[in-house]
């Protein structure tokens, strides 16, 4: 019995471009109709393309499905596979890794809207930072676009970050310096250690508050959005020891504008 390449398409979920790259490779030596020059698959045919499905299923490519299938050893392919385990194990737990960073953003998210304004006192988590922009220009040093780059392809565990010096904050500028920044548990899966252009911010214990919402300007005077913060300071008889560290937690463009929101640390001691 012969079928054609579309039956044996759909049947196996195989494209027909990839069954015929099987066929320039010689995986699969259909018949052909002399009078239309349709394809026809045999149950052989049929029996390679499951196995096909596998290679493909378990992540191979299309070229090295195709090579595994031609004239390749049961030796060789063990190897094959114990290589392929070692490849989907590392996606496995990447996408682990992921699925965590998911959750904990998801129950950030949850937080920041019923928490905007409200301060309170506890341990900023360790953290790295690598500055790329001063104001609204990023920094001109070859290093640190390279090094931007890089640090965009550890999404979604960096996040953008901005630091308000001490002095500033007293003058009440709005002055700041943005970077890329990941927390210190992370940093660790891509062996980030401080250096001339990464800074390491150590656990300290600050106050913090989520700063942001509808029309969010972060070119206005920084008094106009940490004031509460500020006061919190005052009543509590505490002061600021540090520059101020914020983390870019949601953002949004909407018709009324931009929305932003930060999670904001006050240093104190």
């Amino acid at each position: 019995m012969y079928y054609t390449i579309k039956t044996i398409s759909d049947l196996i979920g195989i494209t027909p471009q990839t069954i015929r790259y099987y066929e320039e490779n010689g995986v699969l030596s259909p018949k052909r109709d002399a009078r239309n020059g349709y394809r026809y698959y045999t149950v052989w045919d049929y029996g390679i393309l499951l196995m096909a499905r596998r290679y493909l299923r378990y992540g191979c490519s299309v070229a090295k499905s195709s090579e595994l299938l031609n004239n390749t050893s049961v030796e060789r392919t063990i190897d094959a596979t114990r290589r392929q385990e070692a490849q989907l194990e590392e996606e496995i737990a990447d996408k682990l890794r992921i699925l965590d960073n998911l959750r904990k953003w998801r129950a950030l998210l949850e937080a920041v809207g019923q928490g905007t304004g409200a301060c309170r006192i506890d341990m900023r988590p360790g953290l790295f930072r690598m500055e790329n922009m001063e104001d609204t220009t990023f920094l001109p040093e070859k290093e640190i676009y390279q090094r931007t780059k890089q640090w965009l392809a550890m999404t979604p565990f960096v996040f953008n970050t901005i630091r308000y010096p001490l002095e500033d904050v007293q003058k009440d500028t709005c002055h700041r310096f943005s970077a890329l920044g990941i927390l210190e548990e992370n940093a660790r899966l891509w062996n980030i250690q401080a250096d001339q252009y990464v800074t390491y911010y150590p656990p300290r214990l600050c106050v913090i508050q989520t700063i942001g919402g509808e029309g969010f300007d972060t070119m206005l005077p920084l008094s106009r959005r940490i004031g509460k913060a500020m006061s919190f300071l005052a009543e509590k008889g505490l002061s600021l020891t540090g520059d101020i560290i914020t983390r870019m937690d949601y953002a949004q463009k909407s018709a009324s504008g931009y929305c932003s929101y930060q999670t904001a640390w006050f240093p104190i001691d």
